[in-house]
């Protein structure tokens, strides 16, 4: 799969907690990068957030706020996920909607299993920012 997806930073909340993109010249300085139009983003959390001192990056629905998939430990891994996800449902319709697509939460796994990538769903310190986007789509 070759998509062509063009990234900017953006604002999204998560589980209450508003993040916002920083500086659209640096990706390495955005806490949210969204995939213009897919209704897809990709949010980072520094090594302060978590235990072991990594940062790690993770793909969010814009419109709920759900994330869609583990920590990863590459901004170029959520990437790849969010051009696996995007020909699987409209991802600009509310979550509700998603929900109701047979299918989808199966889809989502297979796509995070066949990028074959180290990623992990632990380590994030207690009471931090990162700490409170950890719901996911049941």
């Amino acid at each position: 799969m070759n998509m062509t997806l063009k990234w900017r930073p953006a604002k999204v909340s998560i589980a209450g907690c508003t993040l916002d993109g920083i500086d659209a010249r640096s990706e390495s300085k955005s806490l949210v990068i969204e995939a213009i139009g897919t209704g897809l983003a990709y949010f980072y959390c520094d090594g302060s957030e978590f235990i072991d001192g990594r940062g790690r990056t993770s793909v969010t629905h814009m419109a709920s706020g759900y994330r869609l998939s583990p920590w990863f430990f590459s901004s170029k891994d959520a990437r790849k996920l969010i051009e696996k996800l995007t020909p699987f449902a409209d991802w600009k319709q509310d979550g509700e909607n998603l929900a109701q697509i047979d299918g989808l939460k199966m889809k989502i796994d297979s796509a995070i299993r066949e990028l074959n990538v180290k990623s992990d769903n632990i380590g994030v310190r207690a009471g931090s920012r990162c700490e409170r986007t950890t719901r996911g789509v049941s």
